[in-house]
């Protein structure tokens, strides 16, 4: 079985490269999956001698990007050099621990992208733009992710480019202590999370949507907690496709570049329909690893993944993401009351590798002082998909 953990290059900096590898070596994992980009994060490591805060308010660039690749959108490079120095000294060590590279990058959930460019930003039916979150539709955006994909398969010996927040979110996602004291109605959240930027707007009008129609259809659903007349329903789900139809394009468009530098391309998927992922059907011919974001209250969603998935030649690995066990939720689907001893039997008895089961792919869940984030990405091809998922519907163990 093979095994990643997600990282963060603030700790691999603190710690030390060859401190944090080694761990990782030890402890049998084979890959480790460094952050490239990453959004907003307030956070506390219990790793090293003490606990220790660390704060980036809008979200960064955290490789040495190469500021000549780029056109209109630099990239925001984090101002500290010991941690954006943590990319080259973990792939110049890579050899010494048998580890595998991988670049997770966060895609849209950049503000300091909308910030510097307001332009990119998303926009509410109401006019409103959001500062936390750019749009697929903008073709400057666009841009400036193919040049960062190029830069980091050109920079680096990278197996997999995991691409994270590639696809529209939720309306609030993002928000800074998110204050929603209203029941909303699903057709009112749908509305809000329509993106009517100018790149939108002109992507809607050379389909033929009627633009203006569309804005005043949301505007009436969040006027009234009615559900919207059937036409006018339906004049919004084929305006929302306008935004995922920009996504998936602009996954193939990175899957070029990756492919190119004869590397690999991850993309989530929402088997449930709700997290902010690509569909599977779309993308099938440009991936080759599928993450999926979280498990499905109905089975045949998840089956319609794994079918899609097996019909594919060469199969592509399908990924899901585990936290440890833990007792609950915020208000933005975060797990609290971590178990950090990972007592749970169910839990250890679903990832436990093996080496015989090449086919599986884990980020291992075990507690390590140098490991960065306490989350696993099991990823499976073959038979065991069902089987393995079945388990972990039954338990309801496998916590997003």
């Amino acid at each position: 079985m093979y095994l990643s953990t997600w990282t963060y290059p603030w700790d691999v900096a603190r710690l030390g490269v060859d401190t944090v590898l080694a761990d990782l070596a030890r402890h049998g994992i084979a890959g480790i999956d460094l952050a490239a980009t990453y959004h907003p994060i307030s956070a506390v490591s219990p790793r090293g001698p003490h606990l220790t805060p660390f704060f980036s308010p809008a979200g960064a660039v955290f490789f040495p990007a190469q500021h000549a690749r780029y056109a209109r959108i630099m990239p925001h490079v984090w101002p500290d050099a010991r941690v954006v120095g943590t990319w080259p000294a973990v792939a110049e060590r890579l050899g010494t621990y048998g580890l595998e590279l991988h670049a997770w990058t966060i895609c849209l959930f950049q503000p300091w992208l909308a910030q510097q460019h307001p332009d990119t930003a998303r926009v509410y039916a109401t006019g409103e733009a959001l500062d936390t979150g750019v749009c697929a539709s903008n073709p400057d955006v666009r841009a400036y992710l193919r040049a960062l994909v190029g830069d980091l398969v050109d920079q680096f010996p990278i197996g997999v480019v995991k691409l994270e927040g590639i696809a529209p979110p939720r309306y609030d996602y993002g928000w800074t202590r998110r204050r929603v004291y209203v029941g909303l109605t699903p057709a009112q959240e749908h509305a809000l999370s329509l993106c009517f930027c100018a790149a939108c707007r002109a992507r809607a009008e050379d389909r033929g949507l009627d633009v203006d129609g569309v804005r005043a259809a949301a505007l009436a659903v969040l006027a009234t907690e009615r559900t919207p007349a059937d036409e006018a329903a339906g004049l919004l789900r084929d305006y929302q496709q306008v935004a995922r139809d920009a996504s998936t394009s602009l996954v193939r468009e990175l899957g070029v570049i990756v492919h190119r530098a004869r590397r690999r391309l991850a993309v989530p998927t929402p088997i449930d329909g709700t997290a902010p992922g690509v569909a599977i059907d779309d993308v099938i011919d440009e991936v080759d690893v599928v993450m999926l974001a979280g498990l499905p209250r109905d089975r045949a969603a998840l089956d319609h993944t794994v079918d899609v998935l097996t019909a594919k030649a060469p199969r592509p690995s399908l990924e899901y993401f585990l936290h440890p066990p833990f007792t609950g939720q915020t208000a933005g689907g975060l797990p609290t009351g971590i178990d950090e001893d990972l007592a749970d039997p169910h839990f250890r008895g679903h990832v436990r590798p093996t080496r015989r089961d090449r086919h599986a792919s884990v980020t291992s869940p075990r507690r390590s002082r140098t490991a960065s984030r306490y989350s696993t990405a099991i990823g499976l091809t073959g038979d065991r998909w069902r089987q393995r998922t079945s388990q972990w519907l039954v338990t309801g163990r496998a916590g997003g």
